[in-house]
């Protein structure tokens, strides 16, 4: 059974961070906020510095790593489309077609063999609450580009799911891409507290998974369903949507996830004020599959 790297298994990993402090008893302890370090004031700790400065320089390199590598395989893509608000209940000022826009990245990975490009699907098109909430309509005219180098092509529109926030395309085998080295792991050995690595293009994050399971408003907000996410105290950040979520289990990075958005809840505080707590929605890596494997059957 995988285990996922926690606070709890960071001293016994196969990291080497023990093994580390003990062949190097008296050399200093890497710091974070080092200016010669490469992360520093780079990515978000909700752990502490005390359990960063403890990590032997072989975990910084493989966070070196996988930003290198991961950032190899993001390519860009662009989504237009035709797309009119609703009229007025009256219809009144009845609107004009016009043509949209959209911008974000896919990250090719390897699954059965094959090759598929993936992201959250607000990345690609208009979210569900849009048009659930009839704010607009949309011709059925969606054309989505990836971009190697300067090169547009097409994107058959594979697997498009507003419900539960997944994108997945397959590649063209006349296109050379380059798919990341890493697996997709299994989301559902996750267990509470376990660490997590945010990888977006040009940024790191390290957190916790503070929840298993999102909550019953995520899906009223169009961030998936609460039993496809999972929570984690990572802020994600505007540019941080399809970004992949990892998990490390015997030294190996496993991909288990996908970010989407910031699900904020409000309770009362001590002194009976509101207050305000985020939590980040990542998209569990299991549902990507489990539509793969559903579209690939009914395909052949």
């Amino acid at each position: 059974m995988a285990l996922y790297l926690t606070r709890r298994r960071f001293l016994v990993s196969g990291l080497t961070f023990a093994a580390y402090q003990v062949l190097n008893p008296s050399a200093p302890l890497p710091s974070v906020l080092y200016p010669a370090n490469p992360f520093a004031g780079r990515f978000y700790d909700p752990y502490d510095a005390q359990f960063l400065s403890k990590a032997a320089p072989d975990f910084y390199r493989l966070l070196a790593d996988m930003k290198q590598t991961v950032r190899k395989s993001m390519y860009p893509i662009k989504t237009t489309y035709t797309w009119q608000p609703y009229p007025k209940a009256t219809g009144e000022d009845t609107p004009v077609w016009v043509r949209g826009m959209r911008r974000g990245f896919v990250t090719i990975v390897t699954y059965r063999e094959k090759l598929y490009a993936l992201s959250v699907s607000h990345v690609v098109v208009p979210t569900a609450k849009d048009l659930h909430e009839e704010k607009i309509r949309l011709k059925d005219d969606l054309s989505i580009e990836i971009y190697v180098g300067n090169t547009p092509t097409v994107l058959d529109k594979w697997i498009l799911d507003q419900v539960e926030e997944v994108a997945v395309f397959r590649i063209p085998a006349s296109l050379s891409v380059s798919p990341l080295t890493y697996a997709l792991g299994d989301s559902d050995k996750l267990e509470l507290k376990d660490m997590i690595i945010v990888v977006a293009p040009r940024d790191l994050r390290i957190g916790s998974i503070t929840s298993l399971h999102g909550e019953d408003p995520i899906k009223d907000l169009e961030l998936g369903t609460p039993q496809n996410t999972f929570l984690t105290d990572v802020p994600v950040m505007p540019g941080f949507s399809g970004s992949l979520v990892f998990a490390i289990s015997k030294s190996t990075p496993f991909i288990v996830g996908l970010a989407e958005g910031i699900y904020i809840k409000q309770h009362q505080g001590s002194e009976g004020r509101i207050e305000e707590d985020f939590q980040s929605v990542m998209i569990r890596i299991n549902k990507f599959k489990e539509l793969i494997d559903e579209k690939s059957t009914s395909t052949f």
